[in-house]
């Protein structure tokens, strides 16, 4: 099997199926908390001056953290290293950093990620940034992105070399807790959407020929975390204008996902699940992964939680039913349901500038009603939101035909012009 080919096997299968067979459950665009739940953020005042760079290393797959005698702020620079080039991302200069942001619990924490920069002279006035979120990788240490020469993924690498090519400088958070210290708070807007917006002014303390101007680019998790991040990026990043956000089939409806999985019979996104309940227990200490788990998941926690990532683990749960994968009663279900809603659906506060929400209409994962329910509740929120389904397109198909969409979009907004962009496949190998 092919990378592409496993990907898909680990996150198609019958996914639509059983999570628009969940609608019936929850009234659409919203959780039992999400039209209500405020968002908050952090203000911050301007980091502090950057530490010497550093060489970073690892214990096993998680990278040290410096040691240092007060708590790291927002967009602090931590340790950064000089990467080797990747041919995967076009021969850009790859710098890794470790930098200041906050957990589940908005306390101070350091996060990991990678600055690509292109391999050419940068114009006058600097590189305009794309923060890149990616999509979901695991929550073992090991798979974070910036530990592969392809972001995890060959159509990251794709989507990524566009934005170099175009002119863009690319900056790409790892996420809190993916190869650093602490659990992986998947599914969290909060700690996501920070983790997006402060490596943005730890690169330009890294590395030169960084223009202040940005634009947050994001797909799936990545495209649920961008929406957060639009909305705290002015009072977290002062003295850095986020110009435009793309968002890409991004997770929403999240009240859905485990009673979905839970009813059905798909190894694959009994991961999901797992990944979900995890992220939850982050920003909600007392919710216990364990007892929530049948036999067969308990078995294989580690595996999720230490060793493997999306793309090992997809058939971890072969020939597992529901019921011995998971303990979770109703009134667990329904906790666990309204936590998700309440700390990761993108559509609960309006954004702020213009939003551009990209959707392939057969996706499996994210199906398009719900990203286009998430358009419509943004938009009625005063949001400036457009929406644009790619027809017979999937999940992370849709990635290579809409790239000149995006490039095209970010133009719109002060990023450069492209005029030969000629839409290509994703590349899935």
């Amino acid at each position: 099997m092919t990378q592409g080919e496993v990907r898909r096997s680990a996150r198609v299968g019958s996914a639509l199926t059983i999570i628009v067979a969940a609608l019936s459950l929850v009234p659409a665009c919203t959780g039992s908390d999400a039209s209500t739940a405020s968002v908050t953020s952090t203000t911050v005042d301007a980091p502090s001056a950057a530490r010497p760079a550093e060489a970073i290393t690892r214990d096993g797959d998680t990278y040290r953290i410096p040691a240092t005698t007060e708590p790291v702020v927002p967009g602090q620079l931590v340790a950064s290293q000089a990467l080797p080039p990747s041919a995967a991302l076009g021969g850009a200069r790859r710098t890794l950093l470790l930098y200041g942001t906050t957990d589940a619990q908005a306390a101070p924490t350091v996060a990991s990620g990678v600055v690509l920069a292109p391999a050419r002279t940068p114009p006058p006035g600097g590189w305009p940034v794309v923060s890149w979120a990616h999509g979901t990788v695991g929550v073992a240490d090991g798979c974070a992105p910036s530990q592969t020469d392809n972001l995890a993924y060959n159509e990251y690498a794709q989507e990524v070399r566009s934005f170099l090519d175009a002119g863009y400088a690319v900056v790409a958070t790892d996420d809190v807790g993916l190869g650093t210290p602490g659990i992986h708070p998947y599914l969290d807007g909060m700690s996501e959407g920070a983790a997006t917006v402060d490596i943005v002014p730890a690169a330009h303390r890294a590395v030169t020929g960084l223009a202040p101007d940005w634009f947050a680019v994001g797909h799936s998790q990545g495209g649920q975390a961008v929406l957060f991040a639009n909305r705290i990026a002015a009072t977290r990043a002062p003295g850095y204008p986020l110009r435009a956000t793309i968002s890409i089939a991004p997770a929403s409806h999240l009240e859905l996902l485990v009673p979905a999985v839970a009813s059905g019979d798909r190894p694959a996104d009994f991961v999901y699940a797992l990944y979900a309940i995890i992220g939850l227990s982050a920003a909600d200490p007392t919710v216990e992964l364990e007892p929530l788990l049948g036999p067969e998941g308990d078995a294989r926690v580690d595996l999720i939680t230490d060793d493997g990532c999306l793309i090992d683990t997809g058939e971890a749960f072969a020939g597992v039913a529901a019921a011995d994968a998971f303990a979770i009663d109703d009134a667990a279900m329904e906790r666990i349901s309204e936590g998700l809603a309440r700390i990761g659906n993108p559509d609960i506060a309006p954004t702020s500038g213009p939003v551009l929400i990209l959707q392939g209409a057969t996706d499996a994962d994210v199906p398009a009603e719900f990203s286009a329910a998430v358009a419509e509740r943004l938009r009625a929120l005063g949001s400036d939101v457009t929406y644009r389904e790619y027809p017979d397109l999937g999940h992370d198909e849709v990635l290579g035909p809409s790239m000149c969409e995006q490039l095209a979009f970010l133009a719109a907004h002060g990023g450069p012009t492209v005029s030969d962009c000629i839409p290509q496949p994703t590349d899935l190998s």
